[in-house]
């Protein structure tokens, strides 16, 4: 019971320390994903995202910077055919992200575009293989919190609107939601 406590103690002396370091020379880098997964009597399904990102502060609260992100979904359907899918989605963006305020607790908005890949293998009789999915340009906007638990580092949640200009291949909808937990790192250079 003692190391719970501890920690908890620890923790709370390093948050109350923390200043936001959101100036200009400042170089983000972040990671972050979201995972989900759903199962019942005949299908089960999981999603995975994982999304490194490097940014630079050109001005106070105002970072711009590149990001990867690797998306997989995967499904069965087990009834009078068992089917299976798999999606894999890479995509490369640009964003911009701007914070309000000087508290430990930030909110910001944040834009970005890009493009992205899409591949699919399934076992569906109709789609049988590997095939080329889609490619597309994609836009998105979104806000998040950056909550600073030490000088350096925050603890991130971001949620944001995909937009999705696809080519011919029409697999999915326009546009998604996300919603995403990171971690990010500012250096100072």
């Amino acid at each position: 019971m003692k190391k719970p406590i501890c920690y908890v103690a620890l923790f709370s002396l390093l948050s109350l320390s923390c200043f936001a370091q959101t100036k200009r020379g400042t170089v983000l880098v972040g990671l972050a994903g979201n995972a989900s997964f759903t199962k019942n009597f005949s299908f089960k399904s999981s999603n995975s995202t994982f999304s490194p990102r490097v940014g630079a502060f050109l001005a106070k609260n105002l970072a711009l910077g590149g990001q990867m992100s690797f998306d997989r979904q995967t499904s069965e359907f087990h009834g009078f055919s068992n089917n299976y899918n798999r999606t894999i989605e890479s995509s490369v963006s640009a964003f911009a992200r701007y914070y309000f305020g000087e508290a430990k607790l930030k909110p910001f908005v944040t834009a970005q575009t890009g493009y992205s890949w899409l591949r699919t293998r399934s076992t569906a009789p109709d789609r049988r293989g590997y095939f080329r999915g889609d490619e597309k340009w994609q836009a998105a906007v979104g806000a998040g919190l950056a909550w600073f638990v030490a000088p350096k580092v925050a603890i991130e949640v971001e949620a944001n609107y995909r937009f999705l200009n696809r080519s011919e291949v029409k697999i999915l909808d326009n546009g998604n939601q996300n919603f995403r937990l990171g971690l990010a790192l500012y250096l100072k250079t």
